[in-house]
């Protein structure tokens, strides 16, 4: 991104822009350009800008030199454009002399521009880091160290075909029209496939420079009849530059990285145009031509990600949209692009209102390169209007298509689901209807099954379940689906067969509420220092939310005791319950009690525990001392026994040594003797037969 931006800063300046136009001397190029600028815009020319001569129409003046004046300089490489009656005009037309401008200013740059250096190229991920860094030096890209080596590139009319297409924005933007730079940035991707990796330097490098002779009358799109409006010479000294063009740089990257769009005033739309790469000029319907496709473009790892279009007043608009096939979005910049996330919206109080998509890249990268405290413009407000994705065919109408035929086809699918196939959490949406029939079993006994968007389930839960996530249910809400009930305790199940005994028909049933039809748990503040409690003493704290006004939640082990210690009101705080033996025990871990006394108690926990940590350290240190005592008595009791009894065994250890090396010696001397026969010194440790 700042390095496009830095190239865009670069084409305003007004040096380059004197530098490209003595180059554009004796074309003819920056008259033909003034006659459609003032056409457009009467009287906005600039100053120094001359003035174009109508010709008249009718008989010749009579006069004594009739015929036999100066002759006129002769235009050589543009056709005269003629001044046009502007209310005979219709737009179209003129929107047309618009793109025969840009086709003859695109065919003058491509035979004066040399091209004598590799552009930017995306490389991939590498194993081997030192040997993709030692070949990155050998062949690197272009690099322009500053404004100045630019303003040379511009002076000698070479360089990569990057540099190329940034000064033909800045080109454009000297003569007078309202361009922009376009960057089509290919990132790193997400994925590690073999399409991502770096290939081999050798074959890498070969492709690069590839040789192949590219021949000068090499015709655009727009028509090639000026090409014989060229004078001699011009085209002998265009051949003469593009007999340099023999080694061409980055023949395998069929589609472009810099291009420039210039804006039309009479359509109120921009004109992409490439002049060194593909030699189009593309209008608002046909711009998706420069998305990379086909194998060639996988090959040479050139995709769409994120296209950048920046503008003379420095700021920078993202254009991908208009140039992915048909509008619609990701399209191929999946997996390349930055994920959009979920981010939480909070209330002042701290309550979670609603979950929305967060743009990393829109809302924090791209407002970097954008003036911050101005108004859009109208024609800003509608060409954001003009970038919106257009929706796919499945978005809609998701519902077209052929329908699965058996019941096992629906099991798992991903958009449709069968009314049986709805697992106990699943509910339906109230309000929606089923998308398909499904006609099953036999002609005789033909049954309908109901079929319904996976886009319509939602995941409901127990009212019991979603106060554990701190939300209880609104008031007059009714539950979208009744199921029965998971009783796993001992006593809920002796509960509920009471209540069967009783008579009580909804006795082990329970509903499923969405999380649309909850809100978030408010407990009782704290009323004159006193914690609320339940019937058992504690206070549930499954989520921070339910901690009450005005209390704070200690998570000390040794919080309770320190309380009753210091006599601090205060409730056991039960975050969640261990389900053992048919039982749910509560989980407590520390108290609640009011913020006077929070950081007092802390404090208490904090000194308890450091006493705690020195008392065990202490004791450990007692444990080892034990131990090495014991190792040391151990020692002295094995010398004393040595002293008492080592003269008993001293002549039987001699005699035992003795005997040890006597056998060594005769294990060596049979090694020897065999020697001669090696199989029978690798059977490996087994004896033959």
């Amino acid at each position: 991104m700042y390095h496009g931006h830095r190239r865009n800063v670069w084409l305003n300046d007004k040096e380059l822009w004197e530098i490209i136009l003595k180059c554009m001397e004796g074309t003819g190029a920056k008259k033909s350009v003034e006659v459609y600028l003032d056409f457009v815009n009467p009287g906005k020319l600039p100053p120094d800008s001359p003035k174009y001569t109508t010709k008249k129409s009718g008989r010749k003046g009579r006069g004594r030199g009739r015929g036999k004046g100066k002759e006129k300089p002769k235009t050589a490489d543009l056709p005269r454009l003629e001044p046009l009656e502007r209310p005979s005009l219709p737009p179209c037309s003129f929107d047309t002399k618009l793109v025969e401008i840009l086709g003859l200013l695109m065919r003058l740059w491509k035979r004066k521009f040399h091209i004598d250096a590799p552009g930017l190229r995306k490389r991939g991920y590498s194993e081997n880091i030192t040997g993709a860094i030692s070949a990155d030096k050998e062949n690197q890209t272009e690099r322009i160290q500053g404004l100045d080596d630019f303003r040379q590139r511009a002076k000698d009319l070479r360089g990569s075909r990057d540099t190329g297409a940034q000064l033909f924005t800045a080109l454009l933007r000297a003569l007078g029209f309202e361009s922009r730079l376009v960057f089509s940035i290919c990132p790193l991707g997400y994925g590690f496939s073999k399409s991502e990796m770096r290939e081999d330097d050798s074959t890498g490098r070969s492709r690069e420079s590839a040789s192949s002779v590219e021949s000068s009358g090499e015709s655009s799109d727009y028509g090639s009849n000026s090409d014989n409006n060229l004078s001699k010479q011009k085209q002998s000294s265009s051949r003469q530059r593009s007999m340099g063009n023999a080694k061409a740089y980055d023949k395998d990257l069929k589609f472009p990285t810099f291009w420039s769009e210039v804006y039309s005033p009479i359509t109120e739309q921009w004109i992409a145009i490439d002049p060194l790469v593909t030699g189009l000029i593309l209008s608002k319907d046909d711009m998706s031509r420069l998305e990379p496709k086909g194998r060639i473009a996988s090959k040479s790892k050139q995709q769409i990600s994120y296209v950048i279009a920046y503008s003379a007043d420095k700021s920078a608009r993202d254009v991908t949209i208009r140039y992915l096939s048909g509008m619609v979005f990701p399209g191929k910049t999946k997996g390349f692009r930055m994920p959009i996330f979920g981010r939480e919206v909070l209330s002042n109080q701290g309550d979670l209102l609603m979950m929305e998509e967060f743009d990393l890249f829109s809302e924090r990268i791209l407002k970097c390169f954008q003036p911050c405290g101005l108004a859009k413009t109208a024609r800003s407000l509608k060409e954001d209007q003009d970038l919106l994705p257009k929706a796919s065919t499945e978005l809609l109408n998701p519902f077209k298509g052929d329908f699965p035929k058996s019941i096992a086809a629906y099991k798992n699918h991903l958009k449709y689901v069968l009314e049986r196939h709805l697992k106990r959490e699943d509910c339906i949406l109230p309000g929606e209807l089923p998308v398909h029939t499904l006609a099953t079993g036999k002609a005789s006994a033909i049954k309908e099954e109901k079929v319904y968007s996976r886009q319509s389930i939602i995941v409901g839960k127990p009212a019991e379940n979603w106060y554990r996530e701190g939300r209880v249910i609104k008031k007059n809400e009714h539950p979208l689906k009744i199921v029965p009930s998971r009783a796993v305790t001992t006593n809920r199940k002796r509960e509920i067969e009471d209540a069967k005994r009783e008579g009580d028909t909804r006795a082990g049933l329970v509903g499923l509420y969405g999380f649309y039809q909850t809100e978030i748990y408010r407990p009782p503040p704290i009323i004159d220092g006193v914690i609320p409690k339940n019937a058992y003493g504690n206070i549930d704290c499954f989520v921070p939310s339910m901690v009450p006004v005005g209390a704070v939640h200690v998570p000390w082990g040794n919080a309770v005791r320190l309380s009753k210690k210091l006599g601090i009101e205060f409730a056991e705080a039960v975050t969640g319950f261990d389900f053992k033996n048919k039982r749910a025990v509560p989980r407590t871990e520390g108290v609640l009690c009011s913020e006077e006394n929070a950081d007092i108690l802390t404090e208490a926990c904090r000194q308890d525990d450091e006493q705690k940590r020195l008392k065990d350290g202490e004791k450990r240190q007692q444990i080892c001392l034990a131990l090495w005592k014991r190792f040391l008595i151990g020692l002295r009791i094995v010398e004393r026994i040595e002293e008492s009894y080592g003269s008993g065994t001293s002549e039987p250890a001699a005699a035992r040594e003795t005997e040890d090396t006597g056998r060594d010696q005769e294990r060596e001397t049979t090694v020897v003797l065999d020697s001669g026969n090696n199989s029978d010194l690798e059977e490996g440790g087994f004896f033959r037969e």
